[in-house]
Protein backbone atom coordinates (compact mmCIF):
# COMPACT_ATOMS: atom_id res chain seq x y z
CA UNK A 1 0.00 0.00 0.00
CA UNK A 2 2.80 2.44 0.78
CA UNK A 3 4.31 1.86 -2.65
CA UNK A 4 1.15 2.98 -4.42
CA UNK A 5 0.36 5.89 -2.14
CA UNK A 6 -2.46 4.13 -0.30
CA UNK A 7 -0.87 4.11 3.14
CA UNK A 8 -1.81 6.82 5.62
CA UNK A 9 1.86 7.32 6.54
CA UNK A 10 3.24 7.08 2.99
CA UNK A 11 1.05 8.95 0.54
CA UNK A 12 3.78 11.26 -0.73
CA UNK A 13 6.58 10.84 -3.27
CA UNK A 14 4.89 7.88 -4.96
CA UNK A 15 6.85 8.35 -8.25
CA UNK A 16 10.13 8.11 -6.33
CA UNK A 17 8.96 5.00 -4.49
CA UNK A 18 8.01 3.34 -7.77
CA UNK A 19 11.34 4.28 -9.34
CA UNK A 20 13.37 2.84 -6.47
CA UNK A 21 11.26 -0.33 -6.50
CA UNK A 22 11.99 -0.73 -10.21
CA UNK A 23 15.68 -0.12 -9.57
CA UNK A 24 15.68 -2.79 -6.87
CA UNK A 25 14.20 -5.26 -9.34
CA UNK A 26 16.88 -4.43 -11.90
CA UNK A 27 20.08 -4.27 -9.83
CA UNK A 28 19.16 -5.57 -6.37
CA UNK A 29 18.61 -3.96 -2.99
CA UNK A 30 22.27 -3.51 -2.09
CA UNK A 31 23.20 -1.67 -5.30
CA UNK A 32 20.00 0.39 -5.08
CA UNK A 33 20.94 1.54 -1.58
CA UNK A 34 24.31 2.82 -2.72
CA UNK A 35 23.01 4.31 -5.99
CA UNK A 36 20.36 6.38 -4.20
CA UNK A 37 23.05 7.77 -1.90
CA UNK A 38 25.40 8.45 -4.80
CA UNK A 39 22.72 10.18 -6.85
CA UNK A 40 22.82 13.36 -4.80
CA UNK A 41 26.46 14.20 -5.43
CA UNK A 42 26.65 14.62 -9.24
CA UNK A 43 23.16 16.16 -9.47
CA UNK A 44 23.85 18.68 -6.71
CA UNK A 45 27.37 19.52 -7.91
CA UNK A 46 26.24 20.13 -11.47
CA UNK A 47 23.13 22.04 -10.40
CA UNK A 48 24.91 24.43 -8.06
CA UNK A 49 27.60 24.94 -10.69
CA UNK A 50 24.94 26.00 -13.17
CA UNK A 51 23.35 28.28 -10.57
CA UNK A 52 26.61 29.91 -9.47
CA UNK A 53 27.91 30.52 -12.99
CA UNK A 54 31.15 32.43 -13.46
CA UNK A 55 34.57 30.89 -13.87
CA UNK A 56 36.04 27.57 -12.82
CA UNK A 57 37.00 28.72 -9.34
CA UNK A 58 33.48 29.87 -8.54
CA UNK A 59 31.78 26.81 -9.97
CA UNK A 60 34.13 24.26 -8.44
CA UNK A 61 34.19 25.90 -5.01
CA UNK A 62 30.38 26.07 -4.98
CA UNK A 63 30.06 22.46 -6.10
CA UNK A 64 32.50 21.22 -3.46
CA UNK A 65 30.73 23.03 -0.63
CA UNK A 66 27.35 21.78 -1.85
CA UNK A 67 28.41 18.16 -1.47
CA UNK A 68 30.89 18.53 1.38
CA UNK A 69 29.22 19.98 4.47
CA UNK A 70 27.72 18.76 7.76
CA UNK A 71 24.12 18.97 6.50
CA UNK A 72 24.81 16.40 3.77
CA UNK A 73 26.79 14.05 5.99
CA UNK A 74 24.15 14.00 8.72
CA UNK A 75 21.35 13.33 6.26
CA UNK A 76 23.19 10.51 4.51
CA UNK A 77 23.96 8.87 7.85
CA UNK A 78 20.28 9.12 8.78
CA UNK A 79 19.19 7.60 5.47
CA UNK A 80 17.38 10.75 4.26
CA UNK A 81 18.70 10.33 0.73
CA UNK A 82 15.41 11.07 -1.05
CA UNK A 83 15.24 14.45 0.65
CA UNK A 84 18.85 15.18 -0.36
CA UNK A 85 18.09 14.27 -3.95
CA UNK A 86 15.11 16.64 -3.90
CA UNK A 87 17.41 19.41 -2.62
CA UNK A 88 19.87 18.64 -5.42
CA UNK A 89 17.07 19.08 -7.95
CA UNK A 90 16.16 22.43 -6.38
CA UNK A 91 19.50 23.83 -7.54
CA UNK A 92 18.36 23.15 -11.09
CA UNK A 93 15.00 24.75 -10.35
CA UNK A 94 16.70 27.97 -9.27
CA UNK A 95 19.26 27.91 -12.08
CA UNK A 96 16.62 27.46 -14.78
CA UNK A 97 14.33 30.05 -13.12
CA UNK A 98 17.13 32.63 -13.17
CA UNK A 99 17.78 31.85 -16.81
CA UNK A 100 14.08 32.31 -17.59
CA UNK A 101 14.14 35.65 -15.77
CA UNK A 102 17.01 36.86 -17.94
CA UNK A 103 15.14 35.84 -21.10
CA UNK A 104 11.85 37.34 -19.91
CA UNK A 105 9.43 34.77 -21.35
CA UNK A 106 5.97 34.49 -19.75
CA UNK A 107 6.38 30.72 -19.29
CA UNK A 108 9.38 28.45 -18.93
CA UNK A 109 9.10 24.67 -19.13
CA UNK A 110 12.48 23.77 -17.62
CA UNK A 111 11.96 25.19 -14.12
CA UNK A 112 8.47 23.68 -14.09
CA UNK A 113 9.90 20.29 -15.00
CA UNK A 114 12.68 20.44 -12.41
CA UNK A 115 10.23 21.65 -9.78
CA UNK A 116 7.82 18.81 -10.52
CA UNK A 117 10.66 16.31 -10.31
CA UNK A 118 11.84 17.72 -6.97
CA UNK A 119 8.33 17.42 -5.54
CA UNK A 120 7.94 13.90 -6.93
CA UNK A 121 11.04 12.82 -5.03
CA UNK A 122 10.13 14.48 -1.70
CA UNK A 123 7.15 16.67 -0.76
CA UNK A 124 9.43 19.10 1.08
CA UNK A 125 10.71 20.20 -2.32
CA UNK A 126 7.36 21.94 -2.84
CA UNK A 127 7.89 24.44 0.00
CA UNK A 128 11.63 24.84 -0.44
CA UNK A 129 11.23 25.31 -4.17
CA UNK A 130 8.38 27.79 -3.68
CA UNK A 131 10.60 29.94 -1.46
CA UNK A 132 13.36 29.90 -4.06
CA UNK A 133 11.07 30.66 -6.99
CA UNK A 134 9.43 33.51 -5.09
CA UNK A 135 12.83 35.01 -4.31
CA UNK A 136 13.81 34.87 -7.98
CA UNK A 137 10.51 36.45 -9.05
CA UNK A 138 10.53 39.32 -6.55
CA UNK A 139 14.23 40.23 -6.38
CA UNK A 140 15.98 42.49 -7.08
CA UNK A 141 12.77 44.07 -8.37
CA UNK A 142 9.50 42.37 -9.34
CA UNK A 143 8.14 42.47 -12.86
CA UNK A 144 4.70 41.40 -13.98
CA UNK A 145 6.09 38.85 -16.42
CA UNK A 146 8.16 37.25 -13.65
CA UNK A 147 5.18 36.89 -11.35
CA UNK A 148 3.04 35.40 -14.12
CA UNK A 149 5.78 32.97 -15.06
CA UNK A 150 6.29 31.87 -11.46
CA UNK A 151 2.56 31.25 -11.03
CA UNK A 152 2.43 29.17 -14.23
CA UNK A 153 5.53 27.21 -13.19
CA UNK A 154 3.97 26.39 -9.82
CA UNK A 155 0.64 25.31 -11.30
CA UNK A 156 2.34 23.17 -13.94
CA UNK A 157 4.64 21.47 -11.44
CA UNK A 158 1.73 20.70 -9.14
CA UNK A 159 0.72 18.05 -11.66
CA UNK A 160 3.30 15.80 -10.03
CA UNK A 161 0.81 15.28 -7.20
CA UNK A 162 -2.39 14.81 -9.18
CA UNK A 163 -2.40 11.19 -8.06
CA UNK A 164 -3.21 12.61 -4.62
CA UNK A 165 -6.74 13.29 -5.93
CA UNK A 166 -7.16 9.55 -6.40
CA UNK A 167 -5.92 8.94 -2.87
CA UNK A 168 -8.46 11.42 -1.50
CA UNK A 169 -11.30 9.89 -3.54
CA UNK A 170 -10.52 6.44 -2.16
CA UNK A 171 -11.02 7.77 1.36
CA UNK A 172 -7.50 7.12 2.64
CA UNK A 173 -7.04 8.81 6.02
CA UNK A 174 -3.85 10.85 6.10
CA UNK A 175 -1.53 11.21 9.06
CA UNK A 176 -2.47 13.52 11.91
CA UNK A 177 0.16 16.19 12.58
CA UNK A 178 -0.02 18.39 15.68
CA UNK A 179 2.13 20.74 17.73
CA UNK A 180 3.69 17.67 19.33
CA UNK A 181 5.30 16.95 15.98
CA UNK A 182 6.83 20.43 16.00
CA UNK A 183 8.37 19.79 19.40
CA UNK A 184 9.59 16.31 18.48
CA UNK A 185 11.21 17.40 15.21
CA UNK A 186 12.62 20.73 16.39
CA UNK A 187 16.32 21.42 15.67
CA UNK A 188 18.71 20.34 18.39
CA UNK A 189 20.95 23.15 19.66
CA UNK A 190 24.65 22.42 19.97
CA UNK A 191 27.33 23.81 22.29
CA UNK A 192 27.18 27.26 20.70
CA UNK A 193 23.41 27.64 20.98
CA UNK A 194 20.65 27.19 18.43
CA UNK A 195 21.57 30.02 16.05
CA UNK A 196 25.25 29.05 15.93
CA UNK A 197 24.28 25.42 15.40
CA UNK A 198 21.97 26.26 12.49
CA UNK A 199 24.49 28.67 10.97
CA UNK A 200 27.05 25.86 10.94
CA UNK A 201 24.54 23.66 9.03
CA UNK A 202 24.01 21.39 12.06
CA UNK A 203 20.98 20.83 14.27
CA UNK A 204 19.39 17.65 12.89
CA UNK A 205 16.75 16.51 15.39
CA UNK A 206 17.72 12.84 15.30
CA UNK A 207 20.39 11.95 17.83
CA UNK A 208 23.20 9.50 17.25
CA UNK A 209 23.71 10.25 13.56
CA UNK A 210 25.82 13.38 13.53
CA UNK A 211 29.43 13.56 12.50
CA UNK A 212 31.91 15.07 14.94
CA UNK A 213 31.03 18.75 15.16
CA UNK A 214 33.86 19.96 12.98
CA UNK A 215 32.59 23.57 13.05
CA UNK A 216 31.68 23.63 16.73
CA UNK A 217 34.05 21.31 18.60
CA UNK A 218 37.69 21.71 19.48
CA UNK A 219 39.88 24.78 19.50
CA UNK A 220 39.77 25.29 15.73
CA UNK A 221 35.98 24.83 15.46
CA UNK A 222 34.89 28.40 16.25
CA UNK A 223 37.68 29.78 14.06
CA UNK A 224 36.54 27.68 11.09
CA UNK A 225 32.96 28.77 11.61
CA UNK A 226 33.99 32.44 11.65
CA UNK A 227 35.99 31.91 8.46
CA UNK A 228 33.05 30.20 6.78
CA UNK A 229 30.52 32.86 7.74
CA UNK A 230 32.91 35.68 6.81
CA UNK A 231 33.47 34.08 3.41
CA UNK A 232 29.73 33.66 2.91
CA UNK A 233 29.10 37.30 3.86
CA UNK A 234 31.84 38.53 1.53
CA UNK A 235 30.48 36.42 -1.31
CA UNK A 236 26.94 37.72 -0.82
CA UNK A 237 28.17 41.32 -0.84
CA UNK A 238 30.15 40.73 -4.03
CA UNK A 239 27.15 39.11 -5.72
CA UNK A 240 24.75 41.87 -4.71
CA UNK A 241 27.13 44.53 -6.03
CA UNK A 242 28.18 42.84 -9.25
CA UNK A 243 25.28 40.51 -10.10
CA UNK A 244 22.14 41.65 -8.26
CA UNK A 245 19.90 39.36 -10.33
CA UNK A 246 21.71 36.42 -8.72
CA UNK A 247 22.87 38.00 -5.47
CA UNK A 248 19.53 39.28 -4.20
CA UNK A 249 17.68 35.93 -4.49
CA UNK A 250 20.64 34.07 -2.99
CA UNK A 251 20.66 36.43 0.01
CA UNK A 252 16.92 35.90 0.42
CA UNK A 253 17.02 32.09 0.36
CA UNK A 254 19.99 32.10 2.75
CA UNK A 255 18.22 34.29 5.29
CA UNK A 256 14.94 32.38 4.95
CA UNK A 257 16.76 29.09 5.33
CA UNK A 258 18.49 30.18 8.52
CA UNK A 259 15.44 31.80 10.14
CA UNK A 260 12.95 29.05 9.35
CA UNK A 261 15.62 26.39 9.89
CA UNK A 262 15.92 27.52 13.51
CA UNK A 263 12.33 26.37 13.87
CA UNK A 264 9.83 27.05 16.60
CA UNK A 265 12.56 27.90 19.10
CA UNK A 266 14.22 30.42 16.78
CA UNK A 267 13.68 34.13 16.12
CA UNK A 268 10.55 33.53 14.03
CA UNK A 269 9.19 30.64 16.09
CA UNK A 270 5.83 32.32 16.54
CA UNK A 271 5.46 32.86 12.81
CA UNK A 272 6.40 29.23 12.16
CA UNK A 273 3.73 27.97 14.57
CA UNK A 274 1.15 30.24 12.97
CA UNK A 275 2.00 28.95 9.49
CA UNK A 276 1.94 25.37 10.74
CA UNK A 277 -1.56 25.81 12.14
CA UNK A 278 -2.97 28.02 9.38
CA UNK A 279 -1.33 27.44 5.98
CA UNK A 280 -2.70 24.37 4.15
CA UNK A 281 -0.21 21.51 3.68
CA UNK A 282 2.51 23.35 5.63
CA UNK A 283 2.52 20.44 8.08
CA UNK A 284 4.84 18.74 5.58
CA UNK A 285 7.55 20.97 7.08
CA UNK A 286 7.13 19.71 10.63
CA UNK A 287 10.86 18.95 10.64
CA UNK A 288 12.05 22.53 10.71
CA UNK A 289 15.74 21.98 10.08
CA UNK A 290 14.96 20.95 6.50
CA UNK A 291 14.80 24.68 5.69
CA UNK A 292 18.56 24.84 6.29
CA UNK A 293 18.89 23.25 2.84
CA UNK A 294 18.16 26.69 1.39
CA UNK A 295 20.97 28.19 3.47
CA UNK A 296 23.26 25.44 2.24
CA UNK A 297 22.51 26.44 -1.36
CA UNK A 298 23.11 30.09 -0.53
CA UNK A 299 26.36 29.28 1.27
CA UNK A 300 27.64 27.32 -1.73
CA UNK A 301 26.96 30.11 -4.24
CA UNK A 302 28.36 32.79 -1.92
CA UNK A 303 31.54 30.87 -1.11
CA UNK A 304 32.02 30.22 -4.81
CA UNK A 305 31.87 33.95 -5.51
CA UNK A 306 34.29 34.72 -2.67
CA UNK A 307 36.76 32.03 -3.79
CA UNK A 308 36.64 33.42 -7.33
CA UNK A 309 37.49 36.87 -5.96
CA UNK A 310 40.35 35.43 -3.92
CA UNK A 311 41.71 33.62 -6.97
CA UNK A 312 41.45 36.76 -9.10
CA UNK A 313 43.28 38.74 -6.42
CA UNK A 314 46.10 36.22 -6.26
CA UNK A 315 46.39 36.18 -10.05
CA UNK A 316 46.49 39.95 -10.17
CA UNK A 317 49.13 39.98 -7.43
CA UNK A 318 51.31 36.93 -8.12
CA UNK A 319 53.89 35.97 -5.53
CA UNK A 320 57.31 35.30 -7.04
CA UNK A 321 60.33 34.14 -5.12
CA UNK A 322 63.99 34.35 -6.05
CA UNK A 323 66.36 31.57 -5.10
CA UNK A 324 68.85 31.64 -3.56
CA UNK A 325 67.96 34.67 -1.43
CA UNK A 326 70.07 37.69 -2.32
CA UNK A 327 72.14 39.01 0.57
CA UNK A 328 74.69 41.77 0.63
CA UNK A 329 73.85 42.98 -2.88
CA UNK A 330 70.95 44.78 -4.49
CA UNK A 331 68.64 42.66 -6.55
CA UNK A 332 68.53 43.41 -10.23
CA UNK A 333 64.75 43.23 -10.05
CA UNK A 334 61.94 43.02 -7.59
CA UNK A 335 61.44 39.74 -5.77
CA UNK A 336 57.66 39.90 -6.26
CA UNK A 337 55.47 41.84 -8.61
CA UNK A 338 51.76 42.36 -8.88
CA UNK A 339 49.04 44.42 -10.41
CA UNK A 340 48.85 46.65 -7.35
CA UNK A 341 52.44 47.79 -7.78
CA UNK A 342 55.69 45.87 -8.08
CA UNK A 343 57.32 45.37 -4.74
CA UNK A 344 55.05 47.79 -2.95
CA UNK A 345 54.12 47.06 0.62
CA UNK A 346 50.38 47.41 -0.16
CA UNK A 347 50.60 44.86 -2.97
CA UNK A 348 52.40 42.38 -0.75
CA UNK A 349 49.80 42.78 2.00
CA UNK A 350 46.93 42.17 -0.43
CA UNK A 351 48.40 39.03 -1.95
CA UNK A 352 49.43 37.53 1.39
CA UNK A 353 46.02 38.29 2.86
CA UNK A 354 44.41 36.55 -0.12
CA UNK A 355 46.70 33.52 0.29
CA UNK A 356 45.94 33.26 4.01
CA UNK A 357 42.21 33.56 3.36
CA UNK A 358 42.40 30.89 0.66
CA UNK A 359 44.17 28.58 3.09
CA UNK A 360 41.56 29.21 5.77
CA UNK A 361 38.71 28.40 3.34
CA UNK A 362 40.52 25.22 2.34
CA UNK A 363 40.64 24.21 6.01
CA UNK A 364 36.84 24.54 6.18
CA UNK A 365 36.58 22.00 3.39
CA UNK A 366 39.18 19.71 4.94
CA UNK A 367 37.32 19.69 8.25
CA UNK A 368 34.43 17.79 6.65
CA UNK A 369 35.94 16.05 3.63
CA UNK A 370 37.41 13.03 5.51
CA UNK A 371 33.96 12.16 6.87
CA UNK A 372 32.72 11.62 3.30
CA UNK A 373 35.33 8.96 2.51
CA UNK A 374 35.16 5.19 3.03
CA UNK A 375 31.51 5.00 3.96
CA UNK A 376 31.42 8.25 5.91
CA UNK A 377 34.39 7.31 8.01
CA UNK A 378 33.21 3.71 8.34
CA UNK A 379 29.86 4.69 9.86
CA UNK A 380 27.79 3.59 6.86
CA UNK A 381 27.92 0.07 5.45
CA UNK A 382 25.65 -2.57 3.99
CA UNK A 383 23.60 -4.52 6.54
CA UNK A 384 22.93 -8.21 5.89
CA UNK A 385 19.64 -9.69 7.04
CA UNK A 386 19.95 -12.71 9.36
CA UNK A 387 19.67 -16.21 7.95
CA UNK A 388 16.65 -16.72 10.20
CA UNK A 389 14.74 -14.07 8.27
CA UNK A 390 15.40 -15.89 5.01
CA UNK A 391 14.28 -19.16 6.57
CA UNK A 392 11.11 -17.59 7.93
CA UNK A 393 10.34 -16.08 4.52
CA UNK A 394 10.87 -19.48 2.86
CA UNK A 395 8.53 -21.20 5.31
CA UNK A 396 5.79 -18.57 4.99
CA UNK A 397 6.13 -18.26 1.20
CA UNK A 398 3.67 -16.07 -0.64
CA UNK A 399 -0.04 -15.54 -0.27
CA UNK A 400 -2.64 -13.06 0.89
CA UNK A 401 -2.35 -13.90 4.57
CA UNK A 402 -0.59 -11.12 6.46
CA UNK A 403 2.39 -11.36 8.81
CA UNK A 404 2.36 -9.62 12.19
CA UNK A 405 5.88 -8.39 13.00
CA UNK A 406 6.97 -8.03 16.60
CA UNK A 407 8.33 -6.14 18.54
CA UNK A 408 5.57 -3.65 17.75
CA UNK A 409 7.71 -0.57 17.00
CA UNK A 410 8.07 1.50 13.83
CA UNK A 411 11.72 2.26 14.67
CA UNK A 412 13.97 -0.07 16.65
CA UNK A 413 17.53 -1.39 16.89
CA UNK A 414 18.50 -4.79 15.48
CA UNK A 415 21.54 -6.99 15.97
CA UNK A 416 22.24 -6.97 12.23
CA UNK A 417 22.35 -3.13 12.21
CA UNK A 418 24.84 -3.02 15.07
CA UNK A 419 22.05 -1.94 17.46
CA UNK A 420 21.51 1.20 15.43
CA UNK A 421 17.86 2.25 15.36
CA UNK A 422 16.30 2.01 11.90
CA UNK A 423 12.82 1.87 10.45
CA UNK A 424 11.54 -1.67 10.89
CA UNK A 425 12.37 -3.22 7.49
CA UNK A 426 10.07 -6.27 7.62
CA UNK A 427 7.63 -4.90 5.05
CA UNK A 428 10.48 -4.44 2.59
CA UNK A 429 11.89 -7.92 3.19
CA UNK A 430 9.11 -10.50 3.51
CA UNK A 431 7.04 -11.43 0.49
CA UNK A 432 3.75 -11.56 2.34
CA UNK A 433 1.91 -8.42 3.48
CA UNK A 434 3.39 -7.31 6.81
CA UNK A 435 1.65 -5.53 9.67
CA UNK A 436 4.16 -3.22 11.38
CA UNK A 437 3.68 -0.45 13.87
CA UNK A 438 3.62 3.09 12.49
CA UNK A 439 4.05 4.80 15.89
CA UNK A 440 7.13 7.02 15.85
CA UNK A 441 7.45 7.06 19.68
CA UNK A 442 9.61 10.20 19.70
CA UNK A 443 9.54 12.20 22.90
CA UNK A 444 5.95 13.11 23.76
CA UNK A 445 4.88 12.19 20.24
CA UNK A 446 3.47 8.68 20.37
CA UNK A 447 2.10 8.51 16.84
CA UNK A 448 0.91 10.64 13.95
CA UNK A 449 -1.10 7.76 12.52
CA UNK A 450 -4.86 7.80 12.06
CA UNK A 451 -4.99 4.15 11.01
CA UNK A 452 -7.84 2.32 12.73
CA UNK A 453 -6.02 -0.96 12.18
CA UNK A 454 -2.91 0.32 14.00
CA UNK A 455 -5.01 1.65 16.88
CA UNK A 456 -6.76 -1.73 17.17
CA UNK A 457 -3.46 -3.62 17.20
CA UNK A 458 -2.07 -1.20 19.77
CA UNK A 459 -4.86 -2.17 22.16
CA UNK A 460 -4.66 -5.90 21.45
CA UNK A 461 -0.89 -6.11 21.87
CA UNK A 462 -0.84 -3.86 24.93
CA UNK A 463 -3.26 -6.31 26.62
CA UNK A 464 -1.16 -9.29 25.52
CA UNK A 465 -4.17 -10.78 23.80
CA UNK A 466 -5.68 -11.95 27.06
CA UNK A 467 -5.66 -15.53 25.78
CA UNK A 468 -7.77 -14.53 22.77
CA UNK A 469 -5.01 -13.21 20.49
CA UNK A 470 -5.85 -15.58 17.64
CA UNK A 471 -9.51 -14.62 17.52
CA UNK A 472 -8.69 -10.92 17.87
CA UNK A 473 -6.12 -10.96 15.07
CA UNK A 474 -8.05 -13.20 12.66
CA UNK A 475 -10.25 -10.38 11.27
CA UNK A 476 -7.08 -8.63 10.04
CA UNK A 477 -6.24 -11.55 7.77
Amino acid sequence: PGLYGLDASAIDAMPYRLATQLLRALVGARATGWLTVLGYFPVAAAGISALAGGGRWRRNAAALLMVCNPFVVERVRAGRVSFLLSVALLTWVLASALHATRIGKPFAARPAGWYALAMAVAPHGAWLGAAGLLAVALLPRPRRVDLVRTLLITLSAAGAYLYGVVVLLTGVRTSWVTDRDLAAYAPRPGPGGLLVTVASLHGFWRGGVELPRSFLGGVAGPVLLVVLLATVAAGLVLLCRGEPALGAPVVAVTVVGLLLGAGVDGPVGGVYRWMFRTVPLFEAMREQQKWVALAMIGYAVAVGAAVQAIADTIRANPVRFTWPPLTGTRSAGPRSTGALGAGRRGGRAVRWAALVWAGAVACCYLAVTPTLLLGLGGSVSTSRYPAAWAEADRIMGTGSGAVLFLPWHAYQPFAFTGQRTVATPAAAYFRRPVLCSDAVELGELRSSSVSLRSAYLDRVLAAGGGGRAGRLLAPLG
